[in-house]
């Protein structure tokens, strides 16, 4: 994953469902655990309009890459 994918979650947080897409701006390493990557994604949809989260890698799924 690199930024400019168009991603979606693979499960849920609070006030976020699974299943909802975004596009990743930018990642940067954890601090603690460098095999993590913390992927920051802008969501999509109505009521997450302007909404980033961090994200995990292992919390998102690739739906179509950047090239």
């Amino acid at each position: 994953m690199k930024p400019g994918d168009l991603v979606k979650t693979t499960r849920a947080r609070i006030g976020i469902p699974e299943g909802t897409c975004g596009l990743i701006t930018h990642s940067k390493p954890s601090v603690q655990n460098y095999e993590v990557e913390i992927y920051i994604v802008d969501l999509v949809g109505s009521k997450f309009v302007g909404v980033s989260r961090p994200f995990l890698n292992i919390d998102l799924e690739v739906i179509s890459e950047s090239r």
